[in-house]
């Protein structure tokens, strides 16, 4: 059995993940001032706990799927609040 699988077609999927990690360059990793590895990992470990609490979904279309939809072209999601 055949099981078909329908990637995106643009590569802008990848922007999900780069902005969550460029969040985490600002709000973590960039003071550098972690006496060790350990208390890095526990900051991380807090900083996904958080994230994941506030997080919420998107609804996203490529442009080409959006003018053929009958639907309107939804709106992007809000920046993260510093």
């Amino acid at each position: 059995m055949s099981v078909e699988r329908h990637t995106p077609i643009r590569a802008s999927w990848l922007n999900q993940p780069e902005i969550y990690f460029s969040v985490v360059q600002r709000k973590v990793v960039t003071p550098n001032d972690f006496p060790d590895l350990d208390t890095l990992e526990q900051h991380l470990l807090a900083f996904g706990r958080r994230y994941e609490q506030i997080a919420a979904p998107s609804q996203w279309s490529s442009p080409a799927t959006a003018s053929t939809n009958s639907s309107p072209i939804p709106t992007p999601p809000q920046p993260l609040a510093a």
